[in-house]
């Protein structure tokens, strides 16, 4: 008879064959379950898979599923070439989307993008330094608001010395 384990294991099997990455890889977070060797072999592969779907999801714009796809395999393996790719993947698709924002003038959007980046990723110097950016354009903005040009055009000049390649500043 097989043991309780290879069962689990047969089941989560059977589901990365069939795609179901989510349902292979809640079978195999148990813990006492990744302790033997076909679990973790099969838990590389469920991996590599997520880090995969994750990267094509990116490529299609569908970055919630691909962070999502991120959480999960993070959860099972912390440290994969594929995984950190991924991971690579989200931070920059997540930049790209906040100067988006940032250009087509949406300073609070701009800032919220970044803000989920930086508690996800909190050590992004490029992150960083945008929220700083948009922080200082949105202050301008209020400021600009109330007459005051000339603290505002400070601040502008600050926000432009930061990123001297933004051409919104």
């Amino acid at each position: 008879m097989f043991q309780p384990w290879r069962l689990k294991l047969r089941e989560a099997e059977e589901a990365l064959k069939s795609g179901r990455l989510d349902e292979a890889g809640e079978l195999v977070s148990d813990m006492e379950l990744q302790q033997y060797l076909p679990t973790k072999r099969l838990v590389s592969r469920i991996v590599g898979q997520l880090a995969k779907r994750g990267q094509q999801r990116v490529a299609q714009g569908d970055t919630a599923a691909g962070w999502k796809d991120l959480d999960t395999a993070m959860r099972l393996q912390a440290e994969d070439k594929q995984v950190d790719a991924l991971r690579q993947d989200l931070v920059t698709a997540a930049i790209q989307e906040a100067e988006t924002l940032l250009a087509a003038g949406e300073y609070e959007m701009a800032r919220a993008r970044l803000d989920d980046l930086l508690q996800r990723q909190p050590v992004n110097s490029q992150a960083s330094i945008l929220r700083q950016v948009v922080s200082k354009m949105l202050e301008a903005k209020q400021l600009a608001r109330y007459g005051k040009l000339s603290v505002a055009d400070t601040l502008l000049e600050e926000a432009a010395a930061l990123r001297k390649d933004l051409k919104v500043i």
